[in-house]
């Protein structure tokens, strides 16, 4: 009997022993076989990795620039689901859990002494669980009961989803576990649109200098955590866009520089006259898709110059002709061409720190010399 052909084999003992005639979810069988491959025994105890208080403790202050939006969001998750029988739990990108709240039964539950602050979830550690499965599908997963891999782990139900930020990099997974009889269809949900609460707050808080226009096809979805978000400098250049956007605007590839313009058939000047004196708006995508948009936050940092000019040392650099007229165009100019200098000619590094478009940088750097 060749290789594949026992571990397939082992992997239709595993359901018989299960007594499950058909696992519905590609990602629970295929999670399966990779713990075959690596020669796991299901009826053995998996190994159990648990950091220190002083790794716990600095883990989490690593990830405090999610954990602070995650924690309000685990609260009101447990209050929706409280005196059911479960737990909720925040993990970081590695699939180590660093926040937990438990309720009164799920305390009492042999799991809560292996799901704890400091442990590791990973699917090559744990085997086929919800939090490891969401770290490496980065996908958000249900396993369900029997649907684990090593037998200690059946008793439990895991509803996981993983945590964006605006580029696809998975920030951390938020999961709810349950004992496998109180297991409710609903639960996903919630554990979803948690995660979706968090990666709002997290691109809102990033671009909170920028203007971030809200947009989805159906208006009475606007203002919810399914809506698209995309931020914007003043000059009209893209400077991200959520994950649930990039699903809306789907073959647009948003890894290149792109200005509003070159993504909406309607250039970025009418659609800011617009959004000033109209509270909705439909735009129109250049494949066709139309969506309702709203002005979700108007941050543009017009301010730069009097944040910054004072705490650069200016170089004796002189205005572009187009600036020279006006003392206050003029120092703008100069500041652009100071930090320009400071980061060693790096336009992208530039146009990030003072909120500007690559584009406005060249309109300056006629006389740099």
């Amino acid at each position: 009997m060749n290789n594949i052909s026992s571990i397939q084999q082992s992997y239709l003992d595993l359901k018989k022993s299960r007594k499950i005639e058909t696992i519905e979810n590609n990602y629970i069988s295929e999670s399966w076989i990779r713990c075959l491959e690596k020669g796991y025994d299901h009826s053995k105890i998996p190994e159990s990795k648990v950091m220190s208080q002083q790794n716990l403790n600095r883990a989490r202050d690593e990830n405090q620039n999610v954990r602070k939006f995650v924690l309000p969001e685990l609260e009101l998750l447990f209050s929706q689901i409280a005196g059911t029988n479960f737990m909720v739990a925040y993990a970081d990108q590695h699939g180590t859990v660093l926040d937990t709240i438990y309720d009164t039964e799920f305390s009492e539950n042999s799991a809560k002494k292996v799901v704890i602050p400091g442990s590791s979830w990973t699917e090559e550690l744990k085997g086929t669980n919800g939090l490891g499965l969401a770290v490496k599908t980065k996908k958000a997963s249900i396993v369900e009961g029997k649907e684990h891999f090593f037998d200690t782990c059946c008793e439990l139900s895991c509803f996981a989803s993983p945590i964006f930020d605006h580029k696809g990099n998975v920030l951390g997974v938020i999961d709810a576990s349950s004992d496998a009889r109180s297991r409710e269809q609903h639960t996903l949900a919630l554990v979803k649109l948690a995660s979706r609460s968090v990666e709002t707050r997290i691109f809102v808080e990033q671009f909170k200098s920028n203007m971030i226009i809200g947009f989805h096809p159906r208006k009475e979805y606007l203002s919810t955590t399914s809506m698209g978000l995309i931020a914007l400098n003043e000059d009209g250049f893209i400077l991200g866009v959520n994950v649930t956007g990039k699903m809306m605007l789907h073959g647009i590839n948003f890894d290149d520089e792109l200005t509003f313009s070159k993504v909406f058939s309607s250039s970025f000047g009418t659609i800011i006259k617009k959004l000033k004196t109209n509270d909705l708006v439909q735009i129109t995508d250049w494949m066709g898709s139309t969506v309702f948009a709203y002005k979700y936050q108007n941050g543009f940092k017009r301010n730069f110059l009097s944040e910054n000019v004072s705490s650069l040392e200016q170089k004796d650099f002189r205005p572009c002709k187009s600036c020279s007229e006006s003392l206050i165009k003029s120092k703008t100019c100069i500041m652009i061409k100071t930090k320009f200098d400071e980061n060693n000619n790096n336009y992208s590094k530039t146009a990030r720190e003072l909120g500007i478009s690559r584009t406005t940088i060249y309109k300056h750097l006629e006389n740099l010399s």
